[in-house]
């Protein structure tokens, strides 16, 4: 049976989420449900997580994501401080802690993007490190 755990990521842009798996995983925006309430996630034989953003398997299993025989969910509960947390099956797991870091990247990079593209007279973009990073760059102009 499946158990459903919360991971706290203290991320509240739920376009950044969505926008982040479409980059890495090339899941369209449109495959995901978006709920002011929150929805039941289904589990094998488990019920009893629910999430406002909700990734079901039938729109992901062909992706990138990677979660071997697993056919359950991933969602985001949104908690009082309007911070989202990851909601992923033990199955599940495995995948997040393999992408964790460039997931938590993309979010960040697409969030930072999304400030930046509100500042007039500033130019950016993306670059790739030395090390395989993803960065940004930015440049003002007077």
């Amino acid at each position: 049976m499946s158990h459903f755990t919360q991971i706290s990521l203290k991320i509240k842009d739920a376009e950044a989420i969505i926008l982040a798996f479409s980059e890495l995983y090339g899941i369209d925006a449109k495959a995901w449900e978006v709920h002011d309430t929150p929805k039941t996630l289904s589990g094998w034989g488990n019920r009893k997580f629910k999430a406002h953003l909700v990734l079901r398997h039938s729109k992901y299993k062909n992706t990138g994501i990677n979660t071997s025989w697993s056919k359950n969910d991933i969602g985001f509960l949104r908690n009082d401080a309007g911070e989202y947390n990851l909601v992923i099956t033990d199955e599940n797991k495995s995948w997040w802690q393999t992408d964790r870091s460039k997931v938590l990247e993309r979010i960040g990079v697409i969030t930072t993007e999304r400030i930046l593209a509100k500042q007039p007279n500033l130019r950016y973009s993306r670059e790739i490190s030395k090390e395989g990073r993803l960065q940004i760059r930015a440049i003002a102009s007077l």
